[in-house]
C-alpha cells in the first residue's frame, strides 16, 4: 500500500447492525426488506442531520464516522428513538431492533474507506449494546459525560475478539433515571447508573481493590482475598446491599475519582484500602467513604502479624457496619462472622484456587484442583476448600473435561459431605449440594435448599444466581430468568456461568431469539465458555438451518472435543424431560457424535 494513497486520522466511528436479521430474513423476507429500507433512511437521515458521512451500508449493517463525538453520540440517540416509535407500529415478531457501537479512534483512510482497531472496537461495541441501546468507549465517555443530558452506565472491561486489551465500555441510557429521595432512614440515593443496582433503605457498598504494597506482586491474590472476605461477610447482613467484587475489578490499579465509581456502580459508599506485606508483619489500611460529599467516615490502619489477618477481616466489617448504623437483625451477628479457618496459607491457596477455577477450562480447572488440594492438606477442617474442590469435581462431570464423568460427580458427592460435616452454613457448600441435588435429579429438595441459602445470604448475587439455577431445573424458565437477570444486577460484572444460565432459561420460556443476543454478548465477553457453544449449538439445531446447526455443532466440539450427545443429560439436567430429549435430538441430527 503506497503512503501517499492512505492517510490516518482521529475520528468517531459508529457500527450498528439489525439484531436477528437472519431469523427475521427467514421468517418473511419481503416484509423485512421492507422494513429496513424504510429504517435506513432514518439512519442515514439521522448521519447526515448531525454532519457525519456515511462510510459503507450493506445489507444490514451501517458504518459511519464524525469529526466530533458529540455528534456521533445525539445523532445515535435520535436515530434509536425515532426507529423506537416505529417499532411501536409493528408486531412483536417483525420488530426491528438496531444495535449501535461508538468509538472515537486512530483510523486508516483509503478511497473514502476507514480500517484499523478504531474501527473494529466500534463494532465490538455494537455487539455489547442491547437490543435499540447505544455502547460506546471511555474516550467517547469521557468527551461527553459532561456535554450531554444523558445518563451512562459503566459496563466495566471487556475482553473482545481480536483486540489486544480490554476495551472500557459504557451503556447511554436513552431515558433518564428518575432518583429517589432520602428515605426514613435518612439515607439518599446516589443517582446510579443502573437503577435497579439501587435499592432504597438500604446502605449500599462497593469495595475498590485492595493496592498491594508488597514487594512481591505474587500477593495480588493476598489482597483481593480480603476484600472477598469482607464483601461476603458484609453480604450476610440483608439490610445492606453490597455490589461484588469482581464488578470492581475494572479498577484494578488505576487512580480512580471514587464519586465516578459511585456513580458507575450505582452505590453510596466505598471502602477502599492497601495491604503490605513483609516476612511475618502485615499493615493494612482502610477507609470508608461516602461519595456524596467525599467525607471519611471511618478510617484506620492495622499493623499485625500476618496470623491475624481473620481478626482484621473481621474488625473492618464491623467497623463497617457500625459506621452505616446498620441494626443487625436476631442471628445476624453470628452469621456475619463466621470462619472457616485460621490457617492464612491454606486461606491464601483457596482464594487463589478460586480465580484459576472460573475461568471454565480444562487446564485452569487442574491448577485449581492443584490448589485446593494443597489447601486441605494445609487444613483438612476447613470446610470452604473441600466445598470448591468438590465444585471443580462437579462441573468436570457435566462438561465431559474428565474422561469418567460418573467418577467426579461421585466424588464430588463425597466432597460435599465431608464439607457439609465441618460447616454447614457456609455459602459455598450451599451452592455445591444444590447442584448435586440438581444432578440427581432431586428438584424439590434442590428448591427447597436454594431457599435456605438465599435467606441465609439475603445479599449475595452468587446466591440469586445459584436459585436461578435450581429454579430452570425445575422448569421454571421464566422465574430463573428473573432470578438471574436480579443477580446480574447486583453483580454488573458477572462471571462467564451467569450469561449461560440466563440465556439457558430464556430459550427455555420461548424466547430463543433474546437467548441467543445473550449468547453472542456472552460470547464476545467469554469467546471460550463452553455453556455459551452449547447453548448456541442446541438453538440453531433445533430452530436452524442445516448449515447453521452444522457449523455451531463444529465450533462446539472444538470448545471441547469430549461432548456427546450421551452428555447432554447430564449438563441439561431437567425436571421437563421434553425439554432435554428435544435438544438431544436436534443436536444428533445436526451431527454431534452419540
Amino acid at each position: 500500500m503506497a503512503a501517499q494513497d492512505t492517510q490516518r486520522k482521529l475520528t468517531a466511528i459508529l457500527c450498528a447492525d439489525v439484531v436477528g436479521y437472519s431469523r427475521l430474513m427467514g421468517d418473511d423476507e419481503e416484509a423485512t426488506v421492507e422494513t429496513l429500507t424504510a429504517f435506513r433512511k432514518v439512519f442515514l437521515l439521522g448521519i447526515e442531520n448531525h454532519r457525519g458521512r456515511v462510510v459503507d451500508a450493506k445489507g444490514d449493517a451501517i458504518l459511519a464516522e464524525f469529526v466530533s463525538v458529540v455528534d456521533a453520540v445525539n445523532s445515535a440517540v435520535d436515530i434509536q428513538r425515532e426507529l423506537a416509535g416505529k417499532n411501536a407500529d409493528l408486531s412483536g415478531e417483525r420488530r426491528m431492533d438496531f444495535r449501535i457501537g461508538i468509538n472515537l479512534g486512530d483510523v486508516l483512510v483509503k478511497d473514502d474507506v476507514i480500517y484499523g482497531d478504531g474501527v473494529n472496537i466500534a463494532a465490538r461495541l455494537e455487539a455489547l449494546a442491547e437490543p435499540g441501546g447505544i455502547c460506546i468507549s471511555r474516550p467517547v465517555y469521557d468527551q461527553v459525560e459532561a456535554k450531554l443530558k444523558f445518563e451512562y452506565e459503566y459496563l466495566g472491561e471487556q475482553q473482545v475478539k481480536n483486540i489486544a486489551k480490554p476495551v472500557r465500555a459504557y451503556r447511554v441510557l436513552l431515558e433518564p433515571i428518575t432518583h429517589s429521595q432520602a428515605d426514613g432512614n435518612g439515607e439518599l440515593a446516589i443517582p446510579a447508573q443502573s437503577s435497579s443496582l439501587d435499592r432504597p433503605g438500604k446502605p449500599s457498598i462497593a469495595a475498590l481493590p485492595f493496592n498491594n504494597l508488597s514487594a512481591d506482586t505474587n500477593q495480588e491474590f493476598f489482597a483481593d482475598g480480603l476484600v472477598e472476605e469482607i464483601l461476603t461477610s458484609l453480604s450476610k447482613v440483608s439490610s445492606m446491599t453490597v455490589i461484588a467484587r469482581n464488578s470492581t475489578f475494572a479498577y484494578k490499579g488505576k487512580a480512580v475519582d471514587v464519586r465516578q465509581v459511585a456513580r458507575e456502580l450505582g452505590v453510596r459508599y466505598i471502602l477502599e484500602g492497601s495491604v503490605r506485606q513483609g516476612g511475618n508483619r502485615l499493615r493494612i489500611t482502610a477507609q470508608l467513604i461516602d461519595s456524596t460529599d467525599g467525607s471519611h467516615l471511618w478510617a484506620e490502619r492495622y499493623d499485625r502479624v500476618v496470623e491475624d489477618i481473620f481478626d482484621i477481616q473481621d474488625e473492618i466489617t464491623k467497623e463497617i457496619v457500625t459506621a452505616l448504623r446498620v441494626r443487625l437483625t436476631d442471628g445476624e451477628p453470628a452469621l456475619l462472622f463466621s470462619r472457616g479457618t485460621n490457617n492464612v496459607q491454606a486461606w491464601g491457596k483457596c482464594v487463589e484456587s478460586h480465580q484459576y477455577f472460573y475461568l471454565y477450562n480444562p487446564a485452569d480447572n487442574a491448577k485449581a484442583l492443584e490448589l485446593i488440594e494443597k489447601a486441605v492438606e494445609l487444613d483438612p477442617t476447613y470446610g470452604l476448600a473441600w466445598a470448591l474442590m468438590g465444585l471443580i469435581y462437579w462441573y468436570v462431570s457435566r462438561t465431559a473435561f474428565a474422561v469418567d464423568s460418573h467418577r467426579a460427580l461421585a466424588r464430588a458427592l463425597e466432597l460435599e459431605g465431608q464439607a457439609r460435616a465441618l460447616d454447614e452454613t457456609n455459602p459455598w457448600i450451599s451452592r455445591l449440594s444444590i447442584f448435586l441435588r440438581i444432578s440427581a435429579r432431586e428438584f424439590d429438595e434442590s428448591i427447597a435448599a436454594a431457599e435456605r441459602a438465599l435467606a441465609l445470604h439475603p445479599g449475595s448475587a452468587r446466591m440469586r444466581h445459584t436459585y436461578g439455577v435450581a429454579l430452570f431445573a425445575n422448569s421454571q424458565p421464566e422465574k430463573a430468568v428473573l432470578m438471574i437477570e436480579d443477580a446480574m444486577r447486583l453483580n454488573p460484572h458477572y462471571e462467564p456461568s451467569y450469561t449461560s444460565w440466563l440465556s439457558r432459561a430464556m430459550d427455555a420460556a420461548g424466547n430463543p431469539g433474546k437467548a441467543m443476543e445473550v449468547i453472542e454478548a456472552g460470547l464476545v465477553r467469554n469467546p471460550t465458555q463452553f455453556g455459551l457453544f452449547f447453548n448456541r449449538a442446541a438453538i440453531l439445531a433445533r430452530d436452524g438451518s442445516a448449515s447453521e446447526a452444522k457449523e455451531a455443532v463444529a465450533d462446539l466440539r472444538r470448545n471441547n472435543p469430549n461432548f456427546r450427545v450421551s452428555h447432554v443429560d447430564q449438563f441439561l439436567t431437567l425436571r421437563d424431560q421434553e425439554y432435554a430429549d428435544t435438544i438431544a435430538e436436534s443436536l444428533r441430527k445436526a451431527g454431534l457424535p452419540e
